[in-house]
């Protein structure tokens, strides 16, 4: 099966968690709106200064040239928290700081550096008079009332993730606590008889130390999951079949299991969940990773990965990020694709996609450049990870999925 039609096959099997709690904003980041959030007020509410510098009538100012300066007294300061009580006199200006209202009568701003300071040699503190040799635009370097977000304004819709720009408006807004969905729970279960956990005081030289749940495990908070670690299951179909209900006792809704999934003599994993319930598809006309499986038991999805390190990642990025997205309750769950030119040349079995790690940066002229990343590359040179999707063999450009570097 073609992985874009196993990504069909998923996200069709699933439902969003649908449970909505309610979290404290300051906690909110990363989490998916539940609901829509409108703006109480306006913000700011009232005109504030962009830059430190002086509020001015721009008509005050209106004819200052290079050749023919404007000379206005300085009134007095303002700091931003100050209340601006009384009102700016024609003729006059008042030293402000960044966020501070203007007074009534000011309808500009001009930045300190472009005004000269009388008596020269002082600084904006001490300003007895400015001389302006540009004119001042009515609402230059102003804040004006609803800039940010007007009373009513949509700040968030459902299934929108609490950005940085967004927590700050709802704090800005004093909004104190927002419904958001439930984290989908991801059960995680490791098996194969080689396996040993990752921090055992030893592991003899037949044995490995079991990596790839800890790395599921971030990839699944990274996705927006939370994840439930659970013991490794040995290479046994009914011990296997065991583990699985015993991971579906901890209300999971997604179960991921690593290892097991292809067609070697010891691999059962696919036949347990098919003993407990039905697969969707097997293996992958992909590379690596063609030992995948997707199922449903007692109506859980259980995703089925390879047991290697890097084919089980680059499998949970194609399929098992998106899915646990759309669990999640997110409008958008696919990562960006571009087209980008390969530095070097990449090979591709007929009728397999090649899905290969990459660096990929942005070129002016050439656009996104991609360099393949080789198993034993862990640093990314690159503005962004990605991840290339070849389908014959390309020696010029091949399609890329963008992955932003944690």
């Amino acid at each position: 099966m073609h992985f874009d039609q196993a990504r069909h096959v998923i996200l069709a099997s699933l439902k969003p968690v649908g449970e909505a709690e309610r979290v404290p904003t300051p906690e909110a980041l990363g989490r998916v709106a539940a609901e829509e959030v409108l703006a109480p007020e306006d913000l700011p509410r009232i005109p504030l200064s962009r830059v430190d510098g002086f509020a001015v009538r721009s008509s005050d100012a209106a004819q200052a040239a290079p050749g023919h300066p404007v000379r206005l007294r300085v009134g007095g300061t303002l700091r931003a928290g100050e209340a601006a009580s009384a009102r700016l006199e024609p003729g006059t200006v008042l030293a402000v700081a960044t966020g501070a209202p203007l007074p009534a009568g000011a309808d500009a701003v001009i930045p300190w550096e472009e005004a000269v300071i009388l008596p020269r040699g002082s600084d904006v503190r001490s300003a007895q008079e400015v001389l302006l040799t540009c004119p001042a635009r009515p609402g230059g370097h102003v804040f004006q009332p609803g800039d940010q977000a007007r009373r009513g304004e949509v700040l968030l819709r459902p299934g929108d993730v609490v950005d940085l720009a967004a927590l700050d408006t709802l704090l800005s807004q004093g909004i104190a606590s927002l419904s958001v969905w439930r984290r989908p729970r991801v059960a995680i279960l490791p098996t194969g008889s080689e396996l040993v956990p990752w921090d055992a005081p030893e592991a003899a030289p037949h044995q490995a130390r079991c990596s790839n749940a800890v790395l599921l495990a971030r990839l699944v908070e990274q996705a927006g999951g939370v994840p439930v670690l659970l013991p490794i299951a040995p290479d046994d179909r009914g011990a296997l079949r065991q583990a699985i209900l015993q991971a579906l006792e901890r209300s999971p809704d997604l179960l991921v299991t690593t290892g097991g999934a292809s067609h070697g003599p010891f691999d059962f994993t696919v036949a347990a969940v098919a003993d407990l319930g039905e697969v969707l598809f097997a293996d992958l006309a992909v590379s690596p990773g063609q030992g995948t499986a997707f199922g449903l038991v007692q109506g859980v999805p259980v995703l089925c990965l390879p047991g290697g390190a890097l084919s089980a990642r680059i499998l949970f990025q194609v399929l098992g990020w998106p899915a646990l997205r759309h669990l999640g309750g997110r409008e958008h769950v696919l990562q960006p694709r571009v087209r980008a030119r390969l530095t070097e040349g990449v090979r591709a079995r007929p009728g397999t996609v090649r899905l290969l790690p990459a660096c990929l940066r942005w070129d002016d002229s050439a656009g996104w450049l991609a360099t393949p990343r080789h198993a034993r590359e862990f640093h990314c040179p690159g503005q962004w990870e990605g991840l290339l999707f070849i389908q014959q063999d390309a020696q010029e450009t091949a399609e890329a999925e963008l992955w932003e570097r944690p």
